[in-house]
């Protein structure tokens, strides 16, 4: 699985530090993200950001976006871009990542930002990615370990099968009707595909791209909490035709005017000729969203609608109706994220 940039967007990195007045506006947007950073307000700066948001799942289908992140293992730029292989000679990823773990590689700056890939080896000098991202040599990286089911979903309700147990439905990159693979907690404590009576070799992981559908079978809302650090750019999303769930990059503060998105779907006069965008109605309201598209003006406007809407907030996941080709493009933070 690997996202290239296909916009060849530029973002440039910058140092993981956060000053007190950006942390104060950045809590300001939080609403349910609530920043970890100790006593920061008594600070001028911490190093990186981090915090952790409450998702209440209630019974039916819910989208969830995961934009709290595992901390940066490695970091650094790369001397070698060699189709799927890339790296820096200095560094021994064997030694540092473990075979019983997966990794994801994003690219930082240059004209593939954002884009990111599943680690599939890793040796002295190199990695070698699952996917060709292009031409990266001299790009600044990270790695950082995936985000895995039984660490991110480990609340939901567990089963002997996945017919009494709730299911987490994660996107496979394809289109339908194979554009998902369905995942449930077993009794016994860790997550395996529905179907399937033996726990995998190694944790189930998904991309952070890819938001995922949680059907809740319990008619009683259960809040989970997600932790992590706060990723100051943007990410390739992958949007296959069809309907697929993607992941908004920035967990306060992005609208879906600045999110990227106008950039990558197909526009149309009405929302009958162009992709469109399914946000969840309300935080905590599974199975109702309201219904966005990109007007040829260049506008996002409400299905329906002859105006271009107010700024509309988004935090989490989404639905894209994409009525043509997959495709795929980055979805962008805020300004300000640039110096937390």
């Amino acid at each position: 699985r690997i996202r290239p940039n296909k916009k060849n967007d530029l973002i440039r990195v910058t140092p993981i530090a956060m000053k007190a007045t950006t942390l104060k506006k950045a809590a300001v947007y939080a609403g349910s993200l609530s920043f970890l950073a100790g006593s920061v307000f008594a600070q001028t700066a911490v190093s990186g950001a981090g915090g952790y948001r409450t998702e209440t799942i209630e019974q039916g289908f819910n989208v969830v976006g995961v934009n709290l992140h595992n901390p940066v293992i490695v970091s650094g730029s790369l001397d070698t871009s060699n189709g799927a292989e890339v790296g820096d000679s200095t560094v021994d990823y064997g030694a540092i990542l473990s075979a019983d773990e997966t990794y994801i590689f994003e690219v930082l700056d240059g004209d593939q930002a954002g884009a990111i890939a599943e680690i599939s080896a890793a040796g002295n000098g190199s990695v070698t990615l699952d996917g060709d991202i292009g031409d990266i040599n001299g790009a600044a990286y990270s790695i950082r370990k995936a985000p895995t089911l039984n660490e991110t979903f480990g609340g939901l309700t567990a089963g002997f099968t996945a017919a009494g147990a709730d299911v987490v439905w994660v996107p496979t990159g394809e289109a339908a009707p194979n554009n998902f693979a369905q995942y449930f907690k077993h009794s016994t404590g860790n997550f395996r595909a529905a179907g399937s009576f033996s726990d995998p070799a190694k944790p189930i992981s998904f991309l952070y791209s890819d938001a995922v559908l949680i059907e809740r079978k319990a008619a009683d809302p259960l809040p989970i909490v997600i932790t992590g650090m706060v990723k100051t750019v943007g990410t390739v999303v992958n949007i296959p035709e069809g309907f697929g769930p993607v992941a908004v990059s920035a967990p306060v503060g992005s609208t879906l005017q600045d999110s990227g998105l106008a950039a990558v779907l197909t526009p149309g006069f009405t929302a009958a000729g162009a992709d469109v965008i399914w946000v969840p109605n309300g935080p905590q309201e599974a199975n109702a969203f309201n219904q966005y598209f990109v007007h040829t003006s260049g506008g996002i406007r409400a299905a329906g609608s002859f105006a271009d809407a107010d700024p509309v907030s988004v935090k989490n996941g989404l639905l894209i109706e994409r009525k043509s080709e997959g495709t795929a493009g980055l979805l962008t933070v805020p300004d300000f994220y640039a110096n937390l």
